[in-house]
């Protein structure tokens, strides 16, 4: 979502795909109630910082809209907590990493006698998108939270490129299903930095779930948009 600042073109495409479930990162809390016109009616937020846009106070953070009731609700924190939340500071890296808070945002959802588990978090960046100590140490902080989490689909920006450390550690826990002839998420015209190719963002899932028709799509915001098709085993 980057803030809000391509909601003109999120909202339409949203409501074009008409999906059951849709993630989001980097959402302001103001925004929820319009989001949740064109994704649907139920949703969870996690804040991750506070920040000011047009001078207009507000919180960001991740969130999961539905069409469906939302189920079992809650965020787990691996960095920082909610009732914490300041506002960011991004003037060097050490007072941006000290300022945004890190969640797993988790609903559930029921389709018949079939309840689907959805994780969402938006990870620790780094500047150069190469692991470093503290993406490592948020990582096996993360991974213990879901340890304990059963059968879930994880989805979010994960702020590591596919073939690096975070990433290759992610698919040795979980099934990777975003398909290889995808090289970037990041929209080639839309993100800050133009041409920029890597892919970051992901679809895991445990055992228990199976994904199909993966599809990516460009024009909507600075990373391309995740679809997909998920069932249970």
């Amino acid at each position: 979502m980057d803030w809000n600042k391509n909601l003109g073109r999120v909202l339409p495409f949203l409501s074009d795909r008409q999906a059951d479930v849709v993630c989001l990162q980097e959402v302001r809390e103001d925004a929820l109630p319009v989001i949740a016109e064109a994704a649907g009616n139920y949703y969870f937020y996690a804040p991750m910082c506070g920040g000011k846009i047009h001078g207009a106070p507000s919180t960001v953070g991740i969130a999961i809209f539905s069409r469906l009731p939302l189920l079992q609700t809650k965020a787990r924190y691996y960095v920082g907590a909610a009732h914490r939340i300041v506002e960011l500071d991004e003037q060097t890296l050490e007072s941006r990493r000290a300022t945004t808070y890190r969640a797993l945002a988790f609903g559930g959802v029921q389709r018949g006698d079939t309840v689907y588990r959805i994780v969402t978090t938006h990870f620790t960046w780094t500047p150069d998108g190469k692991a470093d100590e503290f993406q490592r140490h948020d990582l096996q902080k993360m991974l213990g939270l879901l340890q304990k989490e059963g059968e879930y689909l994880l989805c979010g920006d994960f702020n590591a490129p596919r073939g690096g450390e975070i990433y290759k550690t992610l698919s040795q826990k979980l099934k990777d299903n975003v398909p290889a002839h995808y090289v970037t998420s990041i929209d080639p015209e839309r993100h800050r930095i133009k041409g920029l190719k890597s892919m970051v963002d992901g679809l895991f899932t445990t055992s228990g779930y199976v994904v199909s028709d993966v599809r990516l799509h460009f024009g909507v915001s600075d990373h391309g948009a995740l679809e997909a098709v998920v069932s249970r085993e």
